[in-house]
């Protein structure tokens, strides 16, 4: 093994281990310890890493324009730093209730029959989310209520760490595929009734269709559109939120959108990819710091060839789910998930 390999190695066995005894820090302190710390390291982390301060500021800018001043704007900042911090210390001790039935008094679920039906169901749903919330504890009040599905996600680079957190996310029952060449696994599981989660709020480099978002042409993955077409599954949003500062959660759900083919395959694809990002664009204006800013969600631009297709301005979707204990957009005291 090279120099350069056995120090690679050496690096990743060091995250590991700083990881694994994180989470068993956080998986044996207090609720109310593990979030005040997290809390103030969603501050340090806000402080230093400028880099991705100022993408979030840009992004807010550009989707708000004068509708937000500067300091409202660094108010949904931090409270997005602040999420990200919280996001672990949530889905540790979330699957710590999952060992027992203890679960069952941390989630709630505002989902109406007709999604019940569908995702427990003969077929099963492609159900898609956001960085918004906290979907690794949404998708776990699911699959610990009994509906089975399996999650597409990106391998992290260091296999020892990837496989952590692998076998640490499946402990309620969700199935875990890396999203590299998934598309038939994907149909297959549809197809035996099993639900597919898919991440659909970040640039999609290939594959993409250009929506709508915040106004601006944004690169948003077809798979979950195509899928729907093909299998005559439907698309479910899946949201959570916490319920002040306990580990309460309740589970709410966008949807269904049903394909409802036209026989113009690019059209159909548009439009449901459309629909379900306007959906989602709502519930983020509705409670802008829960969502992950610091991603550069515009960074892949349409060909100079491309124009908007008809309808491109008109509104899509449906309303916002609301969570019964929401507060004020920008308050410091927002209802996170």
């Amino acid at each position: 093994m090279s120099k350069k390999r056995k120090k690679n190695a050496y690096l990743a066995y060091l995250e590991f281990t700083g990881v694994r005894l994180v989470m068993t820090l956080v998986r044996i302190a207090p609720w109310k310890l593990a979030l005040g710390v997290a809390r103030i390291i969603g501050y340090v982390i806000y402080m230093v890493d400028s880099r991705h301060r100022k993408i979030a500021d840009d992004n807010l800018m550009a989707a708000y324009g004068d509708d937000l001043s500067a300091s409202e704007r660094d108010t949904i900042v931090r409270g997005a730093f602040r999420r990200f911090a919280e996001l672990g210390v949530e889905a540790i001790h979330m699957y710590r209730y999952a060992e027992s039935e203890a679960w069952r008094e941390h989630v709630r679920f505002d989902v109406p029959p007709e999604v019940w039906d569908i995702m427990r169901g003969p077929r099963g749903a492609i159900v898609v989310g956001a960085h918004f919330g906290n979907m690794d504890v949404t998708a776990s009040g699911f699959s610990l209520a009994g509906v089975a599905g399996l999650a597409v996600v990106r391998p992290m680079d260091n296999p020892l760490l990837d496989k952590l957190l692998t076998d640490f996310r499946s402990r309620s029952g969700i199935e875990l595929i890396p999203h590299h060449g998934v598309f038939h696994r994907m149909q297959e599981a549809l197809e035996a009734g099993i639900n597919v989660g898919l991440l659909v709020d970040q640039d999609a480099k290939r594959n993409a269709v250009f929506v709508p978002f915040f106004g601006r042409p944004a690169a948003t993955t077809s798979s979950p559109a195509v899928l729907s077409l093909r299998t005559g599954c439907p698309i479910i949003i899946l949201y959570g939120f916490r319920e002040g500062d306990m580990p309460i959660f309740r589970v709410v759900t966008d949807g269904p959108i049903y394909p409802s083919p036209t026989g113009d395959l690019e059209a159909d694809v548009y439009r449901i990819t459309a629909d379900m990002t306007s959906r989602i664009e709502k519930t983020i204006r509705r409670y802008p710091d829960q969502w992950l800013w610091m991603h550069r969600r515009w960074k892949t631009q349409p060909p100079p060839d491309w124009s908007p297709p008809p309808g491109w301005s008109l509104p899509l979707g449906a309303s916002a789910p609301a969570s019964p204990s929401a507060q004020p957009k920008t308050s410091d005291e927002e209802p996170v998930a």
